[in-house]
């Protein structure tokens, strides 16, 4: 499947206390516009009526956008390529169902979102990479019914990258190899 998104974003900025805007500005700053084309394509092999293998190739996209702060940027559309393989398995007469996959995700322009001066600031990171590994079983034996799952992930910065520290107002510098924020290395459920 293929997608494809336009977006335009347009916002009244906070000004500070000063002059009036002159007569007909309903807008300060200049818009923020981006496109992409988006999609998913997959294919599954069935080598028996319970278990099957897949693998897919999926890009994602996360519009760019307007900082609601005068004199701050507008953000850069994120876009994300990732690819998948996995196994899909039923057992014991289809009462245990296990789920495995790995994939790999490349980042491209990554948003970074914090609050600077009290306001939500987002600014582009540089690209970032992730490795990943999933594991789930389910079970439904009568009226018991479980879950669980595992996963691994090793998400790091592919470059480094020069960000405003919104805590102390300074640019710095974030090695390649730093870890993404908002990804832990395990996960289980």
């Amino acid at each position: 499947g293929l997608r494809y998104s336009e977006d335009e974003q347009y916002y009244n900025r906070i000004a500070l206390p000063g002059a009036p805007l002159p007569p007909g500005t309903d807008r300060i700053g200049p818009p923020a516009s981006s496109d992409e084309v988006t999609g998913k394509i997959g294919a599954n092999f069935h080598w028996s009526d319970d278990s099957m293998l897949y693998g897919t190739v999926s890009k994602g996209y996360k519009a760019g956008g307007v900082n609601l702060t005068l004199n701050t940027p507008n953000f850069e559309p994120e876009t994300n390529l990732v690819y998948e393989a996995g196994v899909k398995t039923m057992m014991l007469d289809r009462h245990l169902r296990l789920n495995s996959a790995v994939f790999y995700s490349d980042y491209k322009d990554i948003q970074l979102s914090s609050l600077y001066n009290g306001l939500p600031l987002t600014q582009n990171a540089a690209s970032g990479e992730a490795w990943g590994a999933e594991l789930e079983i389910l079970g439904r034996f009568g009226g018991f019914g479980f879950n669980a799952g595992i996963g691994w992930l090793d998400a790091t910065f592919a470059e480094p990258a020069s960000i405003v520290n919104t805590s102390t107002n300074t640019q710095q510098i974030v090695p390649a190899g730093a870890s993404l924020v908002f990804s832990p290395e395990w996960t289980m459920s």
